[in-house]
């Protein structure tokens, strides 16, 4: 419970900072995700192969979900203390490897729900703190995945908990905010700019929950002690 309250006492104190972020990061690759998604769906369902355009689709939202993380990530390793400039270097500079870690992250995540669902889901927990490994404790890549296995196959019930948790609540946000949306309109784009915005309000906040519970389940306590890259 302390962890949830320092969570969303820091986003309050970083608002500024967190929706400038938002504003200049999160909003144009959320926006470049539901074009992109929206493009293979429609070209997969038109080939009579819908299954692979939603495939094609969530694999595309867990590498965004990854790379819009990366300075939020930041803020909550430094308790706010980054600036604005530093958040930038830290997301530009770790862009690349988190990008290809979430290639690779998203691909077994795809190839396990493929197989039987279940092993999918399986992967899609045991690898889920790869980015925090990657960011807070300044892993390589591919030792982040290690260090993601050893730290989340200890706690993987607890951690489903937290993702199923989160996931609801914009799930059920998301969907209220859809329905009462498509009263008005049904313009795909309308509707995609609203999920962007439901989307910047989770995603900081998960990152920073994210952030500490890893801390917290790692040993991490003493934030300033970790280099700042």
């Amino acid at each position: 419970m302390y962890i949830v309250k320092s969570s969303f006492n820091l986003y309050k104190e970083e608002f500024r900072k967190i929706w400038i972020l938002n504003g200049t990061i999160t909003f144009p690759i959320l926006i470049i995700y539901y074009i992109v998604s929206a493009f293979y769906q429609n070209y997969f369902f038109i080939n009579y192969i819908p299954l692979a355009g939603d495939l094609t689709s969530y694999s595309l939202l867990l590498i965004g979900l990854w790379i819009v993380q990366i300075p939020f990530i930041q803020l909550a390793k430094t308790e706010g203390a980054s600036n604005l400039n530093n958040l930038y270097k830290m997301f530009f500079g770790k862009l690349i490897p988190v990008y290809f870690a979430a290639v690779l992250y998203a691909f077994l995540v795809i190839v396990g729900t493929i197989l039987l669902i279940i092993p999918g889901l399986i992967l899609l927990v045991l690898f889920s703190f790869v980015p925090y490994a990657l960011l807070i404790e300044q892993c390589s890549w591919k030792q982040s995945f290690i260090r993601s296995f050893q730290v989340c196959k200890q706690r993987f019930f607890p951690l489903l908990g937290i993702l199923f948790i989160l996931g609801l609540i914009e799930y059920l946000v998301e969907l209220i905010a859809l329905l009462t949306s498509n009263l008005l309109t049904t313009n795909y784009m309308v509707l995609a700019l609203i999920q962007a915005v439901i989307n910047m309000f989770f995603v900081p906040y998960g990152a920073i929950l994210m952030s500490k519970v890893y801390g917290e389940w790692t040993g991490i306590y003493d934030w300033d002690s970790i280099e700042i890259g």
